[in-house]
């Protein structure tokens, strides 16, 4: 994955090709077995934050520190084992909930900071076509927004995922597209965009 994220390093598509490559990996999450570390290739896989402590690296130190005193028996393994499914769950949702809240904030902060910025033109890249419109990653600033696809006229043919037609244009993920800031909604975090 290094070597096909490292193919266009610098240019503009590159943003588009990290989230491709992001998009199309499984979310990572907690789990009570060891099942390695798949992007670093490894078995035997263990988290750890620094300097930050999560409740994750609270158990795992737990364990550890029984496991280092001999006080590991079957009993606290049967006990651990009833525990650790939940709390991996448990921490995984937490976790997920967090990065839903960061992404939310983040993207009503772009918003507020765009809103100074309406009807100005940007450089950005296609990076997903849907039945209501077309997700545009703007090169600078970095932040993404929307073609709804009513502002594109009447006769607009979709491929979902892929490419979209309308009058003699043909737009495709990865297109690099000029495009004006039309519209935005602080609260929600909402950037309007148009093709021009």
């Amino acid at each position: 994955m290094q070597a096909i994220a490292s193919l266009r390093r610098g240019e503009p598509i590159q943003g588009f090709i990290n989230a491709m490559l992001l998009r199309s990996l499984k979310q990572a999450g907690y789990a009570e077995v060891d099942k390695g570390h798949f992007g670093l290739a490894m078995q035997g896989y263990a988290h750890f934050t620094s300097p930050i402590r999560r409740y994750a690296d609270l158990i795992i130190h737990r364990l550890l520190k029984l496991a280092l005193k001999g006080k590991l028996s079957e009993r606290e393994r049967t006990r651990w084992d009833k525990y650790l499914k939940h709390a991996a769950a448990e921490i995984s949702a937490r976790e997920r909930a967090t990065n839903n809240a960061m992404y939310e904030v983040s993207a009503a902060k772009l918003a507020e900071y765009m809103e100074g910025h309406l009807g100005e033109s940007f450089d950005g890249i296609v990076v997903n076509i849907m039945n209501f419109g077309v997700f545009i990653n703007l090169v600078d600033p970095p932040c993404d927004g929307l073609v709804p696809i009513d502002t594109l006229g009447p006769k607009v043919k979709i491929d979902e995922g892929r490419e979209l037609k309308y009058g003699k244009q043909t737009i495709r993920l990865g297109d690099a597209v000029r495009v004006q800031l039309t519209r935005v909604d602080r609260e929600r975090g909402l950037i309007d965009l148009a093709l021009i």
